[in-house]
C-alpha cells in the first residue's frame, strides 16, 4: 500500500487506517509485495483553501501485482 500527497502526517494516518479497516474485515495486509494478492496506490489532493476551506480529493486504485488495474474510487 503506498499513500501520497497529503499534507503533514496524512499519508501516515490514512495507511494506518486503512490497514486496521482492512484487517479488521479479515483483509490481513502484506508487508512484502510478493506476499501480496492486490495493491494499493493512493493519492490525495488538496486545492488551496476558499474562504477558509479546501476540497480534498482521496483517489485509491487496486491493482494486481502485474499492474492490471482492478478499479479506482475516488471520494
Amino acid at each position: 500500500m503506498d499513500l501520497d500527497g497529503a499534507p503533514g502526517n496524512g499519508n501516515w494516518a490514512l495507511y494506518q487506517s486503512m490497514v486496521i479497516i482492512l484487517n479488521d474485515d479479515g483483509n490481513p495486509v502484506m508487508t512484502s509485495r510478493q506476499e501480496a494478492r492486490f495493491l494499493v496506490k493512493g493519492m490525495v489532493r488538496v486545492n488551496q483553501p476558499v474562504q477558509g476551506k479546501s476540497e480534498v480529493a482521496i483517489t485509491g486504485r487496486v491493482t494486481l501485482r502485474d499492474s492490471i488495474e482492478l478499479g479506482q474510487i475516488t471520494q
